[in-house]
């Protein structure tokens, strides 16, 4: 499987990869602000303590970067443009999704019939970010065993909708995500606006879950 996991770094650039298990895994190591991309490869043995450093070709970190990178977490607050799916233990869809820890089959939403059904929510203000807005990530965590069951994420910019590629969902709650370099409405580089007026969500394809919907928003002091 794959796993996607975001790390603010600290002003030297180091961050810690955590809970790897035993086997030799091939990492992509992405600099969101940047786009630069790393792939390597590294082996954890058991009882593995020693470190592993890898570096950049530029100087992103400790002055050679031209500035201090960061991230917010916005999730939703409110109901959005579209509301087609059904929900399970809470009133209404925004309240199934929004917990900082997945609650799992505590609270979702669902889908239903053969077709693709769409929910987006409003997300609260962004509140710790400033600066340039480089790029975003929307996240969904959902499963759905077998029967053509596919969720994708979604959000709502600018008066239109857009989706991120098909995936198979598994019995197991598993994060997918899609990146924004750019505001697909526009093209152009996001604004602090653009993000307060974001709107995130899920579609999801026949009966597959969501238990949670979440965007990150890496920007640059």
């Amino acid at each position: 499987g794959t796993t996607t996991k975001s790390y603010s770094p600290d002003s030297a650039g180091a961050f810690t990869l955590d809970s790897l298990p035993v086997g030799a895994h091939l990492l992509k190591l992405i600099y969101t602000p940047n786009v630069d991309t790393l792939l390597r490869y590294v082996t954890i043995l058991p009882r593995h303590k020693s470190g592993v450093s890898y570096k950049f070709a530029s100087a992103y970190f400790s002055g050679g970067g031209g500035g201090v990178s960061g991230s917010e977490i916005l999730r939703p607050t409110g109901v959005g443009s579209s509301s087609n799916l059904s929900t399970e233990s809470c009133g209404v869809g925004w309240q199934c999704v929004d917990e900082t820890v997945s609650d799992g089959d505590g609270t979702y939403v669902k889908g239903a019939g053969n077709s693709w059904n769409m929910d987006t929510y409003q997300t609260a203000d962004h509140s710790v970010g400033s600066g340039t807005v480089d790029s975003i990530i929307v996240y969904v965590k959902a499963k759905g065993s077998g029967g053509g069951k596919k969720t994708r994420t979604a959000i709502r910019i600018g008066g239109s909708n857009y989706t991120g590629s098909q995936n198979n969902t598994t019995g197991s709650y598993v994060d997918y995500s899609t990146t924004y370099l750019t505001n697909p409405a526009t093209s152009a580089a996001w604004t602090w606006t653009d993000i307060d007026n974001l709107e995130i969500g899920v579609d999801l394809k026949k009966v597959a879950f969501c238990t949670q919907v979440w965007v990150e928003v890496f920007y640059t002091n």
